[in-house]
């Protein structure tokens, strides 16, 4: 069998990383990623000859948004839902209200970018039986919620605690780390969970234990048969030049580092574990696995 390879990016906005960590919105410009970040990330995905699937949500479809996700799926990135808006207690909601802000997402993309997404990704990464249940019904073709790792659990829960100790309005959550293998579900198919990388910690040993550091966690990955690689609009932010609400530094350690050194890692993963695989949509992902 052919190894796959699937990138996806989250179009996470600066509002709602500020609603996850409970801290205040400072972003003038809260639709900046579509702007620069999102330059930098079609020039990132040209140069490796690769087509993302990116996540977004329906709301953020407005002003450059609109304009920068209907010329990328015009050049054959596939476009998926995280809902109608960043709701990180979608889960929470009753049956009826699930279905009403899905089939509002659907209504939206398909009255500003003139499609239907197939895939969804809850923006907290959990989802249940119902939100499942609402998914088929609404006839989405695949859920990619999972957790990228354990670790990422982790790390969520224990800022939960830290918040909750200190009286935080966060909204952050421990998150889903569900199947390791793709489940079906009627013609729903449950994605296995993404990989992230730890891009700051990366780059932090680009030129002391670099190569011996990522390689560590390259040469697992580049076993796995199908890969879904993740990661962030943020990723493509210059601090420098596109001067980003500073909250976003704080929570967003990457950021610290200088574009060009985290650019230089971001084209080592990419080279590496994308070598000899072929580049699919996560839809496209999906429809595979299902036929299997």
């Amino acid at each position: 069998m052919q190894a796959n390879f699937v990138l996806t990016i989250d179009l996470q906005t600066v509002d709602a990383l500020a609603a996850w960590h409970g801290v205040r919105r400072e972003s003038a410009d809260p639709l900046f990623i579509f702007r620069k970040p999102m330059d930098r990330l079609e020039h990132f995905c040209a140069k490796h000859q690769i087509r993302p699937t990116l996540f977004t949500a329906a709301e953020d479809l407005v002003g450059p948004a609109e304009e920068r996700l209907s010329q990328a799926s015009a050049s054959g990135y596939e476009i998926a839902s995280y809902g109608y808006s960043h709701n990180y207690l979608l889960d929470q909601e009753q049956p009826g209200a699930i279905l009403n802000q899905l089939r509002h997402a659907q209504e939206k993309f398909a009255q500003k970018l003139g499609l239907i997404p197939m895939g969804f990704r809850a923006p907290a990464r959990i989802i249940n039986e119902a939100l499942l249940a609402e998914l088929k019904s609404m006839q989405f073709a695949y859920d990619a919620s999972s957790l990228p790792c354990m670790k990422t659990s982790w790390l969520n829960t224990a800022r939960l605690v830290a918040y909750r100790l200190s009286a935080k309005p966060a909204l952050c959550r421990p998150g889903h780390f569900a199947n390791k293998e793709p489940l079906l579900n009627g013609k729903l198919v449950s994605l296995p969970p993404s990989t992230a990388l730890g891009l700051a910690a990366s780059c932090q040993n680009l030129f002391g234990f670099y190569p011996l550091y990522d390689n560590l966690l390259l040469s697992g990955l580049k076993k796995q048969e199908t890969l879904i690689f993740n990661m962030s609009i943020f990723d493509f932010v210059d601090v420098q030049e596109d001067r980003p609400p500073p909250f976003l530094s704080r929570y967003w350690p990457s950021l610290h580092m200088d574009y060009t050194r985290r650019q230089e890692v971001m084209d080592c993963w990419l080279e590496t574990l994308k070598a000899e695989r072929e580049n699919l949509s996560a839809a496209t992902l999906a429809q595979t696995l299902s036929q299997n």
